[in-house]
């Protein structure tokens, strides 16, 4: 049976594209007890069910995340190479790399920004590439990518907003 471990980790540690080492304090000294690899991608595999959370969801979320720092729940990943599968916590994922997405989209000019590692969804055939240009309804229509009948568009259009004249064309 391979190594079952538990870390807490701040959200840019674990979704930056960046190598990031894992550090616990062991009899007082701070021992590497793990490493992340730099360019790493997280897999949702098909069988996961597809993310199911409306709006209601994402704003409590967000009010959580706004009150103070907080544990925002567990994930269990499975390893291989830089590829993280993930067995538990993939709701939370998606909708954390989202709501990062927006971010960046909104407020890249106020604010610096962390490079996120890629997100996989096995179901949702493009999903990394709507991710990085932001949901955009025509967007994906113009490539052909495929939208699972599951999947909440409302919750992306609430956090991603809709796409203005000018997105469009």
């Amino acid at each position: 049976m391979d190594r079952l471990s538990g870390y807490i980790l701040p959200i840019k540690k674990l979704f930056s594209n960046e190598k990031a080492e894992i550090v616990v304090a062991i009899n007082n000294k701070d021992v590497s007890v793990h490493e992340l690899e730099a360019n790493r991608s997280f897999v949702i595999p098909y069988f996961q069910r597809e993310i199911r959370w409306e709006a209601d969801n994402v704003n409590e979320l967000i009010d959580d995340i706004k009150r103070k720092e907080k544990h925002l729940g567990n994930m269990i990943l499975s390893q291989h190479g830089s590829v993280y599968s993930i067995i538990d916590g993939q709701q939370r994922t998606t909708v954390l790399l989202m709501i990062l997405s927006y971010i960046r989209k909104k407020y890249h000019d106020k604010i610096e920004m962390f490079s996120t590692c890629e997100l996989v969804i096995e179901s949702f055939d493009g999903f990394s590439l709507a991710l990085k240009e932001f949901f955009l309804m025509m967007f994906l229509q113009k490539k052909n990518i495929l939208i699972p009948t599951s999947y909440n568009k409302e919750m992306a259009t609430w956090i991603y907003g809709k796409p203005s004249r000018n997105q469009l064309h």
